[in-house]
C-alpha cells in the first residue's frame, strides 16, 4: 500500500502534506495526513498496531487511505467550526458528499486546493505548462 501512495505522489506531484484530523459525521475523529496532489485530495489514516505483552509497544505504523477526492469533482470548500477548532476545511464534492478536516493552516489549504482546481490536468492540452518550464 505504501508503494501505491509513493507512485501516486511520483506521478502527480505533492503540493501539500500536513498532519490533520478527519471529522466524521458522528463526531468521531481519525488522525492522519492530508495530502494534496495536482489531481486529488487524499486523507491517510494513521494505523498503529500495538500487539504484544503490553499495549504501549508499537509494532508497526502504516497509513491507510480513507478519502480520495478527484479535484475535478469538488463543488466548493468552506471554513467551519468543530467544538473550539475554527480551522475546519469542509469539502463538498459530487454535489452531496462532504468531508471535513481539522488542519493547521486553513487559509493555505483553501488557497492551494483552489489553485490546483484551476489548473486541470488534461492530457494533450496545448495550453498546459510543460514540466520542463
Amino acid at each position: 500500500m505504501k508503494t501505491q501512495f509513493q507512485d501516486i505522489i511520483k506521478q502527480e506531484g505533492l503540493l501539500r502534506n500536513e498532519p490533520a484530523m478527519m471529522i466524521m459525521e458522528e463526531g468521531n475523529t481519525e488522525h492522519g495526513r492530508l495530502m494534496l496532489t495536482t489531481k486529488r485530495l487524499m486523507f491517510l489514516r494513521n494505523v498503529i498496531d500495538a500487539t504484544g505483552f503490553d499495549d504501549y509497544t508499537i509494532r508497526e505504523q502504516r497509513l491507510e487511505l480513507l478519502v480520495d477526492v478527484d479535484l475535478d469533482l469538488i463543488n466548493f470548500i468552506t471554513r467551519e467550526t468543530h467544538i473550539v477548532d475554527e480551522n475546519i476545511l469542509s469539502v463538498t464534492y459530487m454535489q452531496y458528499e462532504n468531508v471535513k478536516f481539522s488542519v493547521i493552516h486553513y487559509n493555505e489549504w483553501e488557497h492551494d486546493v483552489q489553485t490546483a482546481r484551476l489548473n486541470p490536468d488534461i492530457p494533450g492540452d496545448p495550453n498546459r505548462q510543460s514540466e520542463a518550464a
